[in-house]
């Protein structure tokens, strides 16, 4: 018992540590699972977790409908959003329409795109349509994340690092 409380009390420090000198983040919200993901810097690809800071322009109507995306890093001075990467192309286009994405034909779960937010307000939604080009940022994990569906496509420099699961829970 002794052994587990001290093991637990250096792990908190060492999470802490790598934490603060940004190695890895906490995920709080339920837009993919809640916990540890370690942080990599380098080539993000397709279907990877990754770390996006959003525009005021595409954060100014989620906090309008009740979304708060908490204070942070990004340029923005809020949070960046953790959501699945999904490189559009011909090859593998990615599709929207009022059931939601679907990428190489295949319907994304959780993804259908709500009318309203939290305060009855009117959320926009991406144009339904088949895009063959783009970075789209995606929760198939929680039906109500803030992702692509809302605002469209990202930018290749609003992705600050991809991340990788290291405790997380269901």
């Amino acid at each position: 018992m002794k052994y587990a409380l001290i093991g637990s009390i250096v792990l908190f420090c060492l999470s802490l540590f790598a934490a603060k000198s940004g190695l890895v983040v906490f995920n709080w919200t339920g837009s993919e699972p809640r916990g540890l993901y370690w942080l990599k810097h380098g080539h993000t690809s397709d279907r990877d977790l990754v770390l996006v800071c959003l525009t005021k322009g595409q954060e100014f109507p989620a906090i309008v409908a009740g979304l708060d995306p908490g204070r942070g890093s990004c340029p923005s001075g809020f949070q960046p959003i953790l959501k699945h990467l999904y490189v559009a192309s011909l090859q593998h286009p990615v599709e929207f329409d009022q059931f939601g994405f679907k990428v190489d034909g295949q319907r994304l779960h959780n993804t259908q795109p709500l009318l309203h937010g939290r305060f009855g307000v009117t959320f926009p939604r991406l144009a339904s349509g088949r895009y063959t080009g783009g970075l789209f940022v995606i929760s198939d994990y929680n039906a109500r994340s803030y992702d692509s569906r809302y605002f469209g496509a990202v930018s290749q420099d609003q992705i600050i690092s991809f991340a990788v699961p290291v405790l997380v829970i269901p």
